[in-house]
């Protein structure tokens, strides 16, 4: 298992960056800045950790609700599974998306449990992305 196969993807925003941070919304007209670096390295160790222990080869709910838990028990809260996020055009509303797993409102994790991460994967990331303004974080299980 090579540390290559367990990176995650970083998708970035139009949100303004920093120096080695994201300026996010912590309330009204509040900001704070966020360490990339430190949120990927917390994200791949628990993904690294989960794979230790249960393997390759399960279904991506699986993942799913097994890094939910990493990040309650790291008080990474509030934490939203499989939350909706409105698709729209033209100022109508044409559909709806899910993020996998939304932490604090500011960032979200995609779960994938694919032999290998495709385009249709990293668009649908950068869609989500984009149409919530946030930083999201794609994160394959099952790399080969």
């Amino acid at each position: 298992m090579s540390d290559e196969s367990l990176s995650p993807v970083v998708v970035r925003t139009k949100r303004k960056t920093v120096k080695n941070g994201l300026w996010v919304r912590t309330g009204q007209d509040d900001k704070e800045e966020i360490d990339k670096e430190k949120l990927l390295k917390i994200i791949t160790t628990f993904t690294t950790d989960i794979i230790a222990k249960l393997g390759k080869g399960r279904r991506e709910s699986v993942y799913q609700i097994a890094l939910k838990n990493a990040l309650l028990q790291k008080k990474l809260t509030p934490i939203s599974i499989e939350h909706p996020v409105p698709i729209m055009y033209r100022g109508e509303k044409c559909g709806t998306g899910y993020l996998d797993i939304l932490v604090w409102g500011m960032f979200f994790v995609e779960v994938k449990a694919v032999g290998k991460i495709s385009e249709k994967d990293l668009l649908q990331t950068m869609a989500y992305s984009s149409d919530m303004s946030l930083m999201g974080v794609l994160v394959n299980f099952t790399q080969k």
